[in-house]
């Protein structure tokens, strides 16, 4: 049996990512050098980072209603859905429900500019660098008026595009190969509060990330995430979370693999240990770290971002989650890792019962999440 403090932390877990990720969703994929006239604008009239929900779209890149999740939530909105429908973890089950829910038919089609205009290894976003030494002006007026005109409905990651062409084509494995992004890492929660404390936890999550994502660094990061969420919502009691994140970070560490896909995210975990002083701002916009979608950088970020932002205050889902939409890029990945994280540590009522109204599919996520949890007895 679970306890009544313990259900709650799983169920804010998963109702906590899904809520911020729909919360910033408004102000995603804005980066400071590329839009830098979006950028200054939004922190003009956001100056506390208080852009939750808002109701001007900055998002570059695509427009959806206010409250609905990005192509990250989505994701994760799916695995969701797939565990509750099928009594706990089942391959074919996502698969199905992914493929129904980012496919014909869907909010997500036509999806010209995920697909054809728009090209994975040609010029996403992520690939560009925070520190651009060109005239940011002119760099996004050329950007947002001849390569990518913001698309009304959601926006296909290439991980998506890529699992949508192999399942529709019956093929056994529907990952890409090369795609280290945060999509993994992004929606990690429904599995973390579906087996936390269980063996199959980690297993679960690789076979999860390898549906959209074959990238041996993608996999290593979603687990890392996923086991430093698990240790969160089993050791954590509130507010004690930021003093024993080192210990947790040093254990991630020292329990990863040596290898290719695992050096890099090795040293950033040591990098945020030893940057635990830094503050978040800075942190973030190290050419170490940066912006981006890439992981391991994009992880790094967020687990900065958690260890640090409550510092010298209690801990606070508005405190966390404005604190990396403030700093902009990809917000909504992190937003999935740090609201999950916070409704780890301190429960499902550590989200604010406004923004939860705010989120389309509040009251369904919050459904599901309990029946999830429910799952575990």
């Amino acid at each position: 049996m679970t306890d009544a403090a313990t259900e709650s932390k799983l169920r804010g877990c998963v109702v906590g990512s899904l809520v911020a990720d729909a919360a910033g969703m408004p102000c995603h994929w804005v980066y400071p050098k590329l839009h830098k006239p979006t950028y200054e604008t939004m922190i003009s009239e956001h100056p506390d980072g208080a852009l939750e929900f808002s109701t001007t779209t900055y998002n570059p890149f695509y427009v959806l209603p206010v409250g609905d999740f990005s192509g990250y939530g989505d994701q994760s909105y799916v695995l969701l859905k797939s565990l509750v429908e099928a009594k706990g973890w089942n391959k074919e089950v996502y698969k199905r429900l992914l493929y129904e829910h980012f496919g014909p038919g869907s909010k997500y089609e036509p999806s010209t500019m995920a697909t054809d205009s728009y090209e994975h290894d040609g010029k996403t976003a992520q690939k560009i660098p925070v520190h651009v030494s060109v005239l940011s002006r002119v760099v996004e007026y050329v950007v947002t008026r001849f390569i990518v005109k913001r698309r009304k409905g959601g926006w296909r990651h290439a991980s998506i595009k890529e699992f949508l062409k192999r399942y529709g084509e019956s093929a056994s494995v529907t990952g890409l190969a090369k795609d280290a992004q945060m999509d993994g890492v992004a929606k990690v929660a429904p599995m973390v509060a579906l087996y936390a404390g269980k063996p199959e936890l980690l297993t679960a999550v690789e076979e999860m990330v390898r549906v959209t994502q074959q990238d041996p660094i993608a996999v290593e990061c979603a687990k890392t995430a996923a086991h430093i969420m698990e240790r969160i919502l089993l050791q954590g009691t509130g507010d004690d979370v930021p003093s024993i994140m080192p210990d947790l970070l040093r254990e991630a560490d020292e329990g990863l693999p040596d290898g290719e896909a695992t050096t890099k995210l090795k040293r950033g975990l040591k990098e945020v240990v030893s940057s635990l002083d830094e503050p978040y701002a800075t942190f973030a916009v190290r050419e170490t770290v940066g912006l981006s979608c890439t992981v391991p950088n994009n992880l790094i970020n967020s687990l900065h971002c958690f260890a640090t932002a409550t510092a010298t205050a209690t801990l606070s889902f508005e405190r966390v989650t404005r604190a990396t939409m403030k700093a902009t890029g990809c917000t909504c990945s992190r937003l999935l890792f740090l609201g999950a994280c916070v409704g780890a540590a301190k429960g499902e009522v550590a989200v604010p019962d406004g923004w939860l109204a705010k989120t389309t599919r509040g009251e369904e996520i919050r459904e599901l999440a309990r029946q999830l949890v429910d799952m575990r007895t």
